[in-house]
């Protein structure tokens, strides 16, 4: 099996998508050009680095520990910036709660199971304007560790 970052990607993406708080969020693997949503999620910069999990006789499992951004951008139309950094916040907590309950997640219909996963590292808010109103990008550092069989 070669590296799970894709499909950790994919199954934080889906679940996160399933949750009614992101009802209207566009949700995506990366980033979509041309999306017209005001209030969208993604994930990019995939890392990930693999260590052997055992030295025996046989094929050597590996573990894999990896890294990735979780985005949630809000544009605001005619808001000020303290509410799109709001809403921004507001979408990021139920993120928060979403990595928290999965800390352990067997996600077998990606085929992956990630042993564990996490919000780790720096985050970052960035705020801006232009003539129509305000945006903000919230960025999660994830984490996770994966036995790759």
């Amino acid at each position: 099996m070669g590296t799970s970052i894709v499909a950790v990607r994919k199954g934080l993406v889906a679940g996160l998508a399933a949750k009614p708080e992101f009802s209207g969020v566009l949700a995506t693997f990366a980033f979509k050009v041309g999306a017209k949503q005001r209030e969208r999620l993604w994930t990019q910069d995939g890392r990930f680095t693999h260590e052997p999990a055992s030295l025996r006789p046989g094929k050597t499992y590996r573990d894999e520990v990896g890294t990735f951004n979780l985005r949630i951008l809000v544009e605001g139309v005619g808001k000020a910036p303290d509410w799109t950094s709001d809403r921004a916040v507001a979408l990021g907590a139920a993120a928060e709660e979403f990595v928290a309950l999965h800390a352990n997640w067997l996600n077998g219909a990606l085929g992956v199971v990630v042993q564990t996963l996490a919000i780790q590292g720096d985050g970052e808010l960035v705020e801006a304007f232009n003539d129509k109103g305000s945006l903000a990008e919230l960025t999660y550092p994830i984490r996770y560790t994966a036995r790759l069989t």
